[in-house]
Order: structure tokens, then C-alpha cells, then sequence
């Protein structure tokens, strides 16, 4: 495959991925979640789950690959819960602090008048509960470093898309996508692979990352194209989509604005109907296949990791953003 079906109306992997059941490691940590940030549909989590196998590194030891699955998943609600709080509720000062979880050198203060106690031991708890897992790992002392830094990255683009949507002005794709890509974790979920592959190479080390970056933009185009509309409702104007539509000048600042300051009054119909009508949605799918075509190139020089298996699993992953558009 290299060049995506965009026209997919199915719902097969919508069916599983509904039927999904949820480790019982994770509901009372989800529970607390709900109560305590936000209620987001289970959906989300048995989306993400569902997927966890089929963009797992081939190297992983089969006896970790439940841990591994489960860890990813409790990586994942950690980084929600600061989204969440940067991205939906623009508390950037419980975002700070609730960010400092992974990072021994960093102390949270959660007495700070302007912060939320709450929401920032609840993100230190998950973590907690994501370190307890990895510390027995067998390459954790290994490739720890690594993960913290994915993990810095990650907390980077969270921040990066609060001051987009507060600085419009900044807007350009290609600053978009090198740091907003890093949103969809695909580096952490592979230092974390990383961890429990002790046949992993790591001269190969390098030849992966480049893969993993152009896996992690092509997460992120099928995140984009999914997702950008439901997001203007909630007044985020910082999906790749909008951006590339501000940046070629099909909407302005202008309105955008009045759109972030009162999405329900914006005229938020005629937003959608210029950038619909400009394709932005297939030229950024049209990047998608660009990155595939390069990581086919890596299939035969990495030895210790199935680079058309990762290949295989960034289809599945499209074609259920594609069946689930709009609903996450």
C-alpha cells in the first residue's frame, strides 16, 4: 500500500475495537481519570488498546508483550491527562507541574495557588504506576534515557499546541509538524518496546529512529485529517489542516480567532466548507504515502526490527482513524 484508501465507510475495526475489554490493571485509574479531569468516551481507550499491537516492534520478547501493551496504555492516559489540561482547559500552570511526573530532577508543586492539587498528584500516580511496570524491564537501565527524552518531546508538543492556539501568528506546517507530531507518542511507545527486546540491535539504532519519525507524521496526518472539524467546534484551531489552510491563506487569523474567543457564534460552517474545498485533507494524505514509500526503503538494512510489519500496522492504524473520524 502507498497510496491510502481515503473512502473507507466500514466499520470492522470499529466492531473490534468496541469489543474490546480493557485491562482490569487500568479501570480504577481510569475511574479516578473521570472524576478528577474529564469523562472522555471508554472508546478512546479501547481505540488505543485495539492498535497497541499492531505498531509494536517486532524485537519485543512475546512473554512482555501484555506488560508492554498495559504500559503503553497507563503512558497514554498520563499524557491525556496533560493535554487535557494544556489543550482543553488552557490550565498551563497544572500543566507544568503535572509534566514534571517522569523526571526525578523536577518537583512538582501542587500548593501553588493557581494549580490543581488534584489533577496533579492524580498524573503522578499514573506515572508511578507506568515506572513501577518498566523498572524490571530488561533493557530499562539501557534505554531509560531515551524514553525520558520521547517523553520531554512529547510534553514539548503539548505545550506547542496551547501556544499555537494562542498565537496564531505562529502557524506553519512544517513547525506543526515537527513538533505537534510527537503528540502521538510513537517514540515513547518504541523506547518502551525497547526496554523488553533484548534481541534489538542497537547499531540499528539511528536507521529506527528515522523510521519512527516518519511513523509518528504519518500517526499524525490520520489524526489531522479525522479530527480537525470536531476540534473547531471545541474552538482548537491546531490541527495540521487548519494550520496549512491559515498558512495558505484560505482562512484568516481573523477568523480563526473570532472562532477560538466563541466557537458556538463563529461562523464555523464557512471555515469548514474553504478548507473542504481547497483538498488540504488529500495533500496531506498524499505526505502519508511519501513517508510510507521512505520507510519501505529501511525494510531491508534493519535486521533486528520487521520494518514491513511496523509498515502494516501504520495501515490498520489509518484505516481506524478513517472509520472513526470524528469521534475522538
Amino acid at each position: 500500500m502507498t497510496t491510502p484508501n481515503t473512502n473507507l465507510t466500514g466499520t470492522a475495526h470499529l466492531e473490534q475495537i468496541e469489543q474490546t475489554a480493557l485491562p482490569a490493571s487500568v479501570s480504577t485509574l481510569l475511574e479516578t481519570y473521570e472524576d478528577t479531569v474529564d469523562e472522555r468516551d471508554r472508546f478512546l481507550w479501547r481505540w488505543l488498546y485495539f492498535l497497541f499491537p499492531e505498531i509494536t516492534l517486532s524485537c519485543v520478547r512475546p512473554g512482555d508483550s501484555q506488560q508492554v501493551r498495559e504500559s503503553k496504555l497507563l503512558a497514554s492516559l498520563y499524557v491525556t491527562i496533560l493535554d487535557d489540561l494544556a489543550e482543553r482547559d488552557e490550565d498551563v500552570h497544572t500543566f507544568r507541574e503535572a509534566a514534571k511526573a517522569p523526571f526525578d530532577h523536577q518537583v512538582a508543586d501542587e500548593t501553588r495557588p493557581e494549580v490543581d492539587a488534584a489533577a496533579v498528584t492524580l498524573a503522578h500516580e499514573v506515572w508511578a504506576h507506568v515506572a513501577d511496570g518498566l523498572e524490571s524491564a530488561p533493557r530499562y537501565a539501557e534505554f531509560c534515557d531515551l524514553l525520558q527524552f520521547d517523553l520531554d518531546r512529547t510534553n514539548t508538543a503539548i505545550e506547542y499546541t496551547y501556544l499555537l492556539n494562542h498565537h496564531l501568528e505562529l502557524a506553519s506546517l512544517e513547525e506543526t509538524t515537527v513538533y505537534d507530531s510527537h503528540n502521538m507518542m510513537l517514540f515513547t511507545y518504541a523506547s518502551i518496546d525497547l526496554l523488553y527486546s533484548p534481541s534489538f540491535d542497537r547499531s540499528e539504532l539511528g536507521q529506527l529512529r528515522d523510521v519512527l519519525r516518519r511513523a509518528q507524521q504519518m500517526t499524525r496526518i490520520g489524526n489531522w485529517v479525522t479530527t480537525w472539524e470536531r476540534e473547531l467546534e471545541e474552538g482548537d484551531c491546531s490541527s495540521g489542516v487548519v494550520v496549512s489552510a491559515l498558512e495558505r491563506d484560505i482562512v484568516s487569523r481573523e477568523q480563526l480567532e473570532r472562532l477560538r474567543a466563541d466557537p458556538a457564534t463563529a461562523d464555523r460552517d464557512e471555515i469548514v466548507a474553504r478548507i473542504q474545498e481547497a483538498n488540504i485533507e488529500d495533500r496531506l494524505l498524499e505526505r502519508w504515502s511519501e513517508h510510507y514509500k521512505r520507510v519501505e526503503g529501511y525494510a531491508a538494512d534493519i535486521e533486528s526490527v520487521d520494518v514491513r510489519a511496523l509498515l502494516e500496522g501504520l495501515e490498520t492504524v489509518l484505516a481506524c482513524h478513517l472509520e472513526s473520524r470524528g469521534r475522538k
